[in-house]
């Protein structure tokens, strides 16, 4: 969103390059704000989001080696501020906001089948959560309710096919980046209620605990966080 219009404009930066430059490659298929993203395989997935009038249920991906956006099969219901996390051969589409309410409903999207499934609901209904995964869990840090910025944290298990809540964050989180770093969750960045914020912190699954880390220097809402070669971009 340039404060005019939901954008569909796409830029990459090719860090292997000696003076790396922002490059435009080709658009998506559909304007959209606050989408869900993940990779898979190389390939870049961008589902739901707003384009200005309505909610998207629309799935896309990209293959740099063709430059292309590919339309896929259409989730249920359309979703803002959703989550979208790879684990084993699928995609988990995770939460979000319909326009009318926030959502706790996941469907699973099987990348073989090239079709979506809904799955048990989370316990929480949340938008603008931060999502990873680790091992066979996935894991929903934060987000909005509709009432209050949430510190909780829940996570699915893909052996079970349940939900549970481990222990909070440090601060409630909405808007916040999460990802997978030397086996343990980073969850990064986001709005607290009050401020945005610039602090980062760990997960030590083998403690159920967080801990605080370094902050970045700016604070961050709304921000996409990457690992590049154990380096952390936000």
């Amino acid at each position: 969103y340039d404060t005019k219009t939901r954008l569909k404009s796409v830029e990459k930066l090719d860090l292997s390059e000696e003076n790396p430059q922002w490059q435009s490659v080709s658009p998506l298929l559909f304007r959209r704000a606050l989408p869900a993203v993940c990779v898979h395989n190389n390939k870049i997935y961008v589902c739901g989001g707003f384009d200005g009038t309505s909610r998207h249920s629309t799935m896309e991906f990209y293959d740099q080696n063709t430059d292309k956006w590919t339309l896929l099969d259409s989730t249920s219901v359309g979703r803002e501020g959703a989550g979208l996390v790879s684990l084993g051969d699928c995609l988990y589409c995770i939460g979000g906001y319909d326009g009318y309410n926030l959502l706790r409903s996941v469907e699973r999207y099987d990348l073989h089948a090239s079709s979506w499934s809904m799955i048990s609901s989370m316990i929480t209904p949340r938008s603008g959560a931060g999502c990873a995964a680790l091992n066979y869990r996935i894991f929903v840090c934060g987000g909005f309710d509709g009432h209050i910025h949430l510190p909780t944290v829940e996570t699915y298990s893909t052996i079970t096919g349940q939900w549970s809540m481990i222990n909070n964050l440090t601060v409630p989180r909405c808007y916040c980046s999460a990802t997978l770093l030397h086996g343990k969750i980073i969850v990064v960045g986001g709005y607290d209620g009050q401020s945005l914020l610039s602090s980062l912190e760990e997960y030590d699954e083998a403690n159920n605990s967080w801990s605080s880390k370094t902050n970045m220097p700016t604070a961050r809402c709304d921000a996409g966080f990457a690992i590049i070669k154990y380096r952390n971009y936000s």
